[in-house]
């Protein structure tokens, strides 16, 4: 029964890295090819004047944006917070 079981798991276990190996694969052909119409993407917080910042992501094909989408994450700072980067930093998209 054992050897029925260890069986099962060994079989189990090479599929599963199987199936894993043939996926990574093909994400890294994807993103070789880059069919998606953007050369890179980042993230910035964007901030309201209520200091209420948000997290984006930035999408960018070479210099030309693309598109944003906010990643879920959020933070609520206190009214004399002062955001630190530059106004060129917070101003620049791509």
């Amino acid at each position: 029964m054992k050897k029925w079981i260890s069986l099962g798991v060994a079989i189990f276990l090479a599929l599963a890295g199987f199936l894993t190996y043939v996926n990574a694969e093909s994400s890294i052909e994807i993103n070789q090819s880059n069919n998606f119409g953007y050369t890179h993407s980042y993230t910035k917080a964007i901030c309201d004047e209520n200091n209420f910042c948000g997290d984006y992501e930035i999408v960018c094909n070479k210099d030309k944006f693309v598109f944003v989408r906010f990643t879920g994450a959020a933070v609520q700072f206190s009214q004399d917070w002062e955001d630190s980067r530059t106004l060129e930093l917070r101003k620049k998209i791509c």
